[in-house]
């Protein structure tokens, strides 16, 4: 019964969350309205998210895990990019930037790790999905743990920097949730 009432929160919130993430793309330009929109579309794969790694570990599915974790790996530090606009004139990250790093990238690690183990025990379909999953997202760490410690020429990104890294994790992110 659980599972079912899960997966119900899960397709709401993926329906409001295309549809969200649509609005936010088609208003990009007029901020009083894609700046509601995008909180709405960040909260609902919060909701995704919790829901999706629940029923990937109720039903053992390790696709649906791997993609929860690394499409909301996107979507949160692209939400954190535009707190972090400002990088270039020393603003200093906070605490939780560099522990959603070092979370997601321990994640990631763990994917690496159970891609390489899955291909010793010959199940090349979850190796190779663990290993994608796992090596996107190590570099993606590593360019955003770059960009907090400052050791990318943030003076030519300026604030069409941040919203570069804003626009660019979300509209994979948003890939990831029409490819569901």
């Amino acid at each position: 019964m659980t599972f079912k009432i899960i997966l119900i929160i899960h397709i709401f919130t993926g329906s409001l969350a295309l549809l969200a993430g649509l609005f936010a793309i088609i208003f990009r330009s007029k901020i009083k309205i894609h700046r509601p929109i995008g909180k709405i579309y960040f909260w609902a794969m919060t909701v995704i998210f919790v829901s999706a790694i629940y029923m990937s570990i109720e039903h053992d599915n390790v696709f649906l895990f791997c993609v929860a974790f690394f499409t909301y790996y996107s979507c949160l530090t692209a939400y954190r990019a535009l707190k972090l606009k400002k990088l270039h004139l020393d603003q200093k990250p906070y605490w939780y930037d560099w522990a959603i790093e070092i979370f997601f990238g321990l994640m990631h690690l763990a994917f690496i790790t159970f891609g390489i183990i899955c291909f010793i025990g010959t199940n090349t379909t979850f190796a190779i999905i663990s290993l994608v999953f796992g090596i996107l997202g190590i570099r993606s760490n590593y360019i955003t743990i770059k960009r907090l410690r400052k050791k990318i020429d943030l003076q030519k990104l300026l604030v069409v920097g941040a919203h570069w890294w804003h626009a660019g994790k979300l509209h994979w992110c948003y890939y990831c949730v029409c490819s569901k």
